[in-house]
C-alpha cells in the first residue's frame, strides 16, 4: 500500500539543506522511513525509522556523522544508538510532512516513550547563527594554523621535513621548506586557496603539496634545462646498468652474451629513446632507462609483451604520479614497484 508525504522546497530550513547534500539525503531517508503508526515488533514510536548500515544509505561514514549531526543541529531530527542500530526520530515537519503535525511544526508524539526527542518550535531563522559556514583562513589563520600544527617558527622547518619524509617517504631541504612556507601564506592563501580553507588539517595537507610543487616557485635552480638535457644525453647504457645493477649480475650479463647484444641494439635505437627521454623533465629517465624497461630484466614484470606496450605502461604510471615525482623522484624505483603491484 503506497502513502504520501508532503516535500515544502521553500522553507527556510529546506533551504539550508541544499547547502548540505549529505544532510538532505538523510533527511529525505528519515522522512521516507518514518513511521506514521507505532511498530511493537521493531520498538519503534510514531515518527521513528531505524536508519541502519549507512554504506547502503550510500554514505561513508565520515559524511553520515556529519550529515546526523546537521540535522540534530537544527532541529530536524534526533539520534539514538540501540541494540538495534540508530534510531532516527523525527522532530519537525519543516522540510517532510508525513501527516502527524501539531501546533509549532513538530511531529505529534504523544504516547511516545521516547524522552529524547526535543519538542522545540524554534525556526532556522531564530537560530541562524548556528548555521554559518565557518569563516575561510585568512593569511594570519594560516599562519597560526602552521604554528599549531608544527609548533613555533623556530622548530617548524623541522617538523615539516619530518612529516614531509613520513608522508612521500622523500627528503626536503630546509631552505625549500622556509621557501614553501613563505610563498604559501604570501602566494597559496591570497591566491590559490582563498575561500577554500576552514580547517587546520586542510592547511597542513595543502602545504604539503605546495611544498611537493615548490618548484613552480623555485628561482634558485642553477641547472638549466638545457644542461639537464645534456646530462640526459650523457649516461650511456653501459653506465646506467653499472648503477643500477650489482657486478655479478653485470658478469653474467656478458658471459651470456647479453651485454653486448643490448648495447648494438641500443646503439641502433638511440635516437628514438632519447627523443621520448626528451619529453620528460626527470633527469632520471633517459634513454638508457627506456631501454631497459623495454628490453633489460628490470622490465619483466612491465605490462605488455613489445617495448610500445612497455612504454605506454610507463606513461600511464608517469600520469598518475605526483607532480614531484614527475620532475625530482626516483622513477625507477617507484615505477618498479607499481609494476609489481599491476603484475
Amino acid at each position: 500500500m503506497s502513502r504520501f508525504i508532503k516535500y515544502h522546497p521553500d522553507s527556510e530550513m529546506s533551504n539550508f539543506l541544499e547547502s548540505k547534500p549529505n544532510a538532505n539525503h538523510l533527511a529525505m531517508i528519515i522522512a521516507k522511513r518514518a513511521r506514521r503508526t507505532r511498530c511493537p515488533y521493531k520498538n519503534l514510536e510514531i515518527g521513528q525509522c531505524l536508519l541502519g548500515d549507512f554504506k547502503k544509505i550510500g554514505l561513508t561514514e565520515k559524511q553520515y556523522r556529519t550529515a546526523k549531526k546537521w540535522l540534530k543541529k537544527i532541529n530536524f531530527a534526533a539520534f539514538k544508538g540501540t541494540n538495534e542500530g540508530t534510531v532516527a526520530t523525527l522532530v519537525s515537519t519543516e522540510v517532510w510532512d508525513i501527516n502527524i503535525l501539531q501546533k509549532g511544526g513538530q511531529v505529534d508524539t504523544q504516547g511516545a516513550t521516547n524522552k529524547n526527542v526535543k519538542k522545540s518550535t524554534t525556526t532556522i531563522s531564530e537560530k541562524n547563527e548556528d548555521f554559518k559556514e565557518p569563516k575561510p583562513y585568512t593569511i594570519d589563520d594560516a599562519r597560526a594554523a602552521i604554528e599549531r600544527q608544527f609548533g613555533k617558527p623556530q622548530n617548524q622547518v623541522k617538523a615539516i621535513q619530518e612529516e614531509y619524509k613520513n608522508q612521500t617517504g622523500f627528503e626536503v631541504d630546509a631552505i625549500k621548506v622556509q621557501q614553501g612556507i613563505v610563498t604559501f601564506l604570501q602566494k597559496g592563501m591570497e591566491e590559490n586557496y582563498k575561500g577554500r580553507i576552514k580547517d587546520d588539517e586542510k592547511v597542513k595537507s595543502l602545504l604539503l603539496r605546495w611544498i611537493t610543487n615548490q618548484k613552480k616557485f623555485d628561482y634558485t635552480e642553477t641547472i638549466t634545462a638545457a644542461t639537464r638535457r645534456q646530462e640526459k644525453e650523457a649516461v650511456t647504457l653501459e653506465q646506467h646498468i653499472a648503477d643500477n645493477y650489482k657486478a655479478v649480475e653485470i658478469k653474467h650479463f656478458k658471459i651470456d652474451g647479453q651485454f653486448q647484444k643490448w648495447q648494438t641494439k641500443f646503439e641502433a635505437e638511440n635516437f628514438k629513446y632519447s627523443n621520448i627521454a626528451k619529453g620528460y623533465s626527470n633527469p632520471k629517465i633517459t634513454a638508457a632507462f627506456l631501454f631497459e624497461i623495454c628490453f633489460l630484466p628490470y622490465g619483466k614484470n612491465i605490462g605488455g609483451t613489445r617495448p610500445e606496450m612497455k612504454l605506454k605502461t610507463f606513461e600511464r604510471f608517469f600520469e598518475q604520479s605526483s607532480n614531484y615525482n614527475q620532475n625530482k623522484g626516483d622513477v625507477r624505483k617507484l615505477f618498479k614497484e607499481y609494476a609489481k603491484v599491476k603484475a
